[in-house]
């Protein structure tokens, strides 16, 4: 759990677990020089540490297919998550926020009640034992499949659902999912990420699907993207919010050039204020 600004900006390069991982030294302010930002191999790369965001409820997808930066992030991804200070936060294409009222907050967790979610009884096994489901004559075990999971903190609860079983599930918990995968209040807007993870690729990645033609150019003020083979980028700080801004506030992949060089960006993800990085 982690704020949402940061006097600073900073930004490394890493790479996958059990290669080495590079830096880049921060970007000065306009008044100083700007000197070339060249990647160094360094032992050990440490985030930034951010105070945590305490959380009222964590609607989150767990599991099979693991979640882009698992190794930095684990493998929770949250797809609707409301803050003690009424920040709520849906992932998606984009990223959208808005900060409830206290009204607001106290309807939808009074909703979230209503629909029965502190009345549902589950073993959280996830089989035939398990009251969340109704199998009738169908039940049929399946061993691997996403896990998505609703976590309340006020009144703490936990209930989680195996994603393969979810035509079964008792009527109550299906309201609940429906609820809560179509919760979007008026007045909604962009998120703005201090903490930013890209995954970079040389060239025109060939595995990447609806790249555009023309590259975009990469401003010099963003750290550097001269790496020599597929690298994790990750940005802290205003420097964050700047990246996305520029990226269309998507995750979708980019193709940009820098320095006459083509780089692909493949995977761009935001880091939410509860969130943790830890590097391998």
């Amino acid at each position: 759990m982690l704020s949402a600004c940061s006097p600073q900006s900073s930004q490394f390069i890493a790479t996958p677990p059990k290669t080495p991982l590079l830096s880049v030294t921060a970007v000065p302010t306009p008044t100083e020089p700007i000197p070339t930002l060249i990647p160094t191999e360094v032992s050990t790369l440490t985030p930034t540490p951010y105070p945590t965001k305490h959380i009222l409820l964590n609607y989150s997808r767990n599991g099979s297919p693991r979640p882009p930066f698992h190794d930095y992030l684990g493998n929770a991804y949250s797809k609707l998550v409301l803050y003690s200070d009424g920040q709520l936060i849906l992932t998606g294409e984009t990223f959208q926020q808005k900060i409830l009222s206290e009204d607001e907050k106290n309807s939808f967790l009074s909703q979230l009640a209503t629909l029965g979610f502190y009345r549902i009884e589950s073993n959280q096994k996830q089989d035939e034992t398990d009251t969340l489901y109704d199998f009738g004559s169908h039940y049929d075990m399946e061993d691997i499949g996403p896990v998505s999971c609703v976590v309340t903190t006020e009144k703490a609860r936990e209930l989680c659902v195996f994603e393969p079983y979810r035509k079964f599930l008792v009527p109550e918990m299906k309201n609940i999912l429906y609820f809560l995968d179509r919760y979007q209040p008026d007045g909604m807007t962009l998120y703005v990420p201090d903490r930013l993870f890209l995954e970079i690729g040389n060239g025109r990645t060939p595995n990447v699907d609806n790249l555009p033609e023309t590259p975009i150019v990469w401003p010099a003020q963003f750290p550097s993207l001269e790496i020599n083979y597929p690298g994790i980028l990750y940005i802290e700080g205003k420097m964050a919010a700047e990246v996305f801004a520029f990226l269309g506030n998507v995750l979708t992949p980019h193709l940009v050039t820098q320095n006459g060089l083509q780089y692909t960006i493949e995977v761009v993800r935001p880091v939410l204020p509860h969130e943790v990085v830890s590097f391998p």
